[in-house]
């Protein structure tokens, strides 16, 4: 299976925790911290957590910080 293999949920593309891990560059506990907080959408269907794609680049853009100029 591919390193980044995109599921589909409906129309959503989901990801799992090891993929959105080596995409957001954080540990699996960090990742479980996200959730805890609410700072990051997940999908639970009989313990299986999944993230839409979306919500990931979502996260990603609203916590983009733009070059600051001198």
């Amino acid at each position: 299976m591919p390193k980044h293999t995109v599921r589909s949920l409906g129309e959503k593309s989901t990801l799992r925790d090891e993929e959105v891990c080596e995409r957001l560059f954080v540990s699996p506990r960090t990742l479980q911290d996200y959730r805890n907080k609410g700072i990051i959408p997940y999908i639970q269907i009989a313990g299986k957590i999944l993230y839409r794609h979306s919500d990931i680049n979502l996260l990603l853009q609203e916590n983009y910080v733009r070059q600051r100029t001198l």
